[in-house]
């Protein structure tokens, strides 16, 4: 944590100072969704009429050699009846530095913390396990390297930590440093050979990973490529030592009208609400479509399950799909109509009971923007 936050002072740094100072210019990022819902409202049984209000204020600050942008975006989320008292506000705050330090050297910093009333609108993967408040806090710092034309070396640490509020889930942090070189073999074709150590901290469930990995990405088509990587984890924790898989694949085609991705990974996670870590298969699948110059549908599914590290039966499965259509009335005002869903269920006890999620929620609603927001992971 202490690093990252010397990178950002160092990141903020660049920016008032020097030739980055004089030629630094500020804009602004505003953004308001309202949106009008049918929704199975999870802290209560049955479903609600509810209203969705989504301000976003913050800027973005460019300079020769660099780019910072911030915001805040809270979720403002009320039920028809029962008063004030029904519904809450979940809150968000993102941050993002790119700074090219010279030629061959970049460096990204990112930074995102969220307090929620509602679990299901935490970003974390697997922050599903009670209907209690949940804070995240997801901060990284990427440093690469290109050493020439073909060989490119990278440093990355990244820190996560949640809170839950309920008395028998268990509050914990990751810290995740990782060390990557990567090769072009020609047009096509990339090597990436990774390390990353991750400690699971948290309720005196401490544990550990060694995760060496290999990978491949092949540009297939013009549009269309490829990517595997995967290798062997050592997993040290409180039952002792054991190894077991870890890995990614992923097939994109990306073209202006049409973006079509499959991927599947299997990886350890902590900061879940569990005590020490878990592991998980997660499988998604997603189309964006643009069949003419204003509209746009998006299409997503995607499914996973979790069991304790490190090869204990996995006790939660879940899927979740989306769909949703949008027309751009102007340049900043959208219109769009979509549907969400989440379920997830417990197929076996575990230490923590899994939370049982059914959701549907089905919306129509206006997004303004002036500026692009902060981006999303």
């Amino acid at each position: 944590m202490r690093a990252l936050t010397t990178a950002l002072v160092l990141a903020w740094a660049i920016f008032l100072s020097g030739p980055a100072r004089a030629a630094a210019r500020l804009e602004p990022v505003l953004r308001l969704d309202l949106e009008g819902r049918w929704d199975e409202n999870l802290l209560e049984d049955g479903g609600d009429l509810s209203s969705l209000i989504r301000p976003g204020i913050g800027g973005r600050l460019r300079a020769p050699t660099a780019l910072a942008e911030f915001a805040y975006q809270p979720d403002g989320l009320y039920y028809g009846g029962g008063g004030a008292r029904r519904g809450g506000i979940n809150h968000r705050l993102l941050g993002l530095q790119e700074i090219r330090l010279d030629r061959r050297t970049e460096l990204v910093l990112e930074q995102r913390f969220e307090r929620a009333f509602d679990p299901t609108a935490l970003t974390r993967p697997g922050v599903l396990r009670t209907t209690g408040e949940a804070s995240f806090a997801d901060l990284r710092a990427d440093l690469a390297h290109r050493l020439d034309r073909t060989w490119t070396v990278g440093l990355q640490m990244r820190e996560e930590v949640v809170r839950v509020e309920e008395a028998a889930a268990a509050d914990g942090a990751v810290h995740a440093p990782q060390a990557w070189l990567s090769r072009r073999l020609g047009p096509r074709d990339t090597l990436t050979l990774w390390y990353r150590y991750q400690l699971f901290d948290g309720a005196g469930a401490d544990a550990s990973s060694h995760e060496p990995r290999l990978g491949w990405s092949r540009r297939l088509t013009h549009s269309l490529r490829l990517e595997l990587e995967g290798g062997p984890a050592r997993y040290l924790g409180g039952d002792g030592a054991a190894w077991l898989p870890v890995g990614r694949a992923s097939l994109v085609y990306r073209r202006p009208e049409l973006v079509l991705s499959l991927e599947y990974g299997r990886s350890l996670f902590g900061a879940t609400g569990f005590p020490g870590a878990v592991w998980g298969d997660a499988g998604a699948a997603v189309a964006i479509i643009r069949p003419w110059r204003r509209w746009e549908a998006v299409l997503v599914a995607g499914a996973f399950r979790n069991g304790a590290a490190p090869d204990r039966p996995a006790f939660v499965v879940g899927w979740s799909g989306a769909a949703s259509v949008s027309y751009a009335v102007t340049t900043d005002l959208r219109v769009r109509a979509g549907w969400r869903r989440i379920e997830q269920d417990q197929i076996r006890e575990g230490d923590l009971p899994a939370l049982g999620i059914s959701r549907n929620i089905f919306g129509i609603g206006l997004s303004w923007e002036l500026g692009r927001e902060t981006r999303e992971r």
